[in-house]
């Protein structure tokens, strides 16, 4: 291997595709899906199921796509709702297609594991850049230590944030593709850096939102703890359940308002 480049690194992000996400949107419109699609310009990412339930609890049902994607009505407005599954690879692929279907602005909802002793099960971390510890970025971004969300959008989601007096966190988070590769090394050195958080979506997000020039910002309820000598899983704990109506309703508003 001495003198070759490694894969992720092989290529540009400006080559052209071989096929588009217009393409498969063209071929599952063949068979059949997408025929109750109507224009929504907006659209909020789950990456859990209880999360995207708990939407579906929360607002009012305007047309149900499939099974995991459905349209929902805030007012007079209308708004997607997405359980896209965990992962930056599969994440990303669906944000994709919603961008094809005409989807201009995503708010991704999502759990992640604390690595700061000082943020706990039920906090809000907000990222402000995540490290790039994933794949699927990197056919998106030269490489990079870090991927960015939308600044205005950001911003935006922030302003909300505070205007709810909702207390929150922000930071960097750490996105990777190996759950049971969080290795001691990795989390000791991202935790000294300053790393909130870890995650698997935001890094692959962040990477093809500035590709495609469509904004995406990431939120996120504590979960569990990497902060003590063993893993800490609180995913039902009360707690965690109450972060999730916050974000559910500051995500809505960013959107909406």
């Amino acid at each position: 291997m001495a003198g070759q480049t490694i894969p992720l690194t092989f290529g540009r992000p400006s080559d052209p595709a071989f096929f588009n996400p217009t393409d498969w949107l063209t071929y599952a419109k063949s068979l059949g899906k997408f025929k109750k699609w109507e224009p929504v310009d907006c659209c909020i990412l789950t990456f859990n199921y209880d999360w995207f339930k708990l939407l579906k609890k929360t607002l009012t049902l305007h047309s149900k796509q499939d099974r995991h994607i459905h349209i929902f009505k805030v007012g007079t407005k209308k708004i997607a709702g997405h359980f896209v599954s965990v992962g930056g690879s599969k994440s990303g692929a669906e944000l994709e297609v919603l961008t094809v279907l005409g989807i201009k602005k995503f708010v991704a909802i999502g759990s992640a594991g604390s690595l700061q002793k000082h943020i706990v099960t039920g906090d809000i971390c907000l990222p402000t850049k995540a490290i790039r510890d994933e794949g699927t970025s990197y056919h998106y971004q030269s490489p990079s230590k870090y991927s960015y969300p939308n600044a205005p959008l950001l911003h935006k989601l922030e302003k909300i944030l505070q205007r709810k007096k909702l207390s929150y966190f922000s930071g960097p988070t750490w996105t990777t593709d190996a759950p049971y590769r969080e290795t001691i090394r990795k989390i000791n050195t991202y935790r000294k850096e300053g790393c909130l958080t870890v995650e698997m979506e935001a890094a692959s997000l962040f990477a093809i939102s500035k590709f495609r020039k469509i904004p995406v910002v990431s939120v996120l309820g504590i979960s569990d703890e990497l902060t003590s000598n063993h893993w800490q899983p609180f995913f039902h704990h009360e707690k965690h359940h109450q972060a999730k109506e916050k974000l559910i309703d500051a995500a809505i508003e960013t959107l909406t308002v």
